[in-house]
């Protein structure tokens, strides 16, 4: 065996015996458990909606569930509807969102007729979103409104 190969061979041994040294040290949570919260009927107003994506100018408002650990993290699940007051109809949504560290509201949503809603950096709880097809690609926009 040549002087390299009992160096390798070594040093294999010392790796295992450090390896099996490291699993006897007992492992450290990496996670917290907390409570689960959910804020209901979060509603936002919905306006200047792409006309050319079919949907009706009457489907101005987007009401949603958030439910998270809110606690000890910033990021939530999103379920609800975009409703379309006047003619009785809604789309269903369900995503997720979080707080950014710059304090801004991220939300993303997939909608009932296949179309994803991205409403990222949402200052004051207001701001612009996009809607986008199942290829990603940006097809509308609109602007958001948390209502009081």
């Amino acid at each position: 065996m040549s002087t390299l190969s009992r160096a390798l061979c070594r040093t294999g041994l010392n790796l295992a015996i450090a390896a099996g040294a490291l699993g006897a040290v007992p492992a450290l949570q990496a996670q917290v458990l907390g409570s689960t919260q959910t804020y209901r009927d979060v509603v936002f107003s919905l306006s200047n909606v792409t006309q050319s994506l079919g949907i009706p100018s009457s489907c101005n408002e987007i009401r949603i569930d958030a439910s998270g650990d809110f606690a000890n993290s910033t990021k939530f699940t999103l379920f609800g509807a975009l409703n379309c007051q006047t003619t009785g109809t809604a789309y269903s949504l369900a995503g997720s969102g979080y707080f950014g560290f710059d304090g801004t509201l991220n939300m993303a949503m997939i909608m009932g007729n296949g179309l994803a809603l991205r409403c990222p950096t949402l200052a004051g709880y207001a701001g612009n979103c996009t809607f986008h097809n199942s290829a990603g690609v940006q097809v509308g926009t609109a602007t958001v409104a948390l209502k009081p």
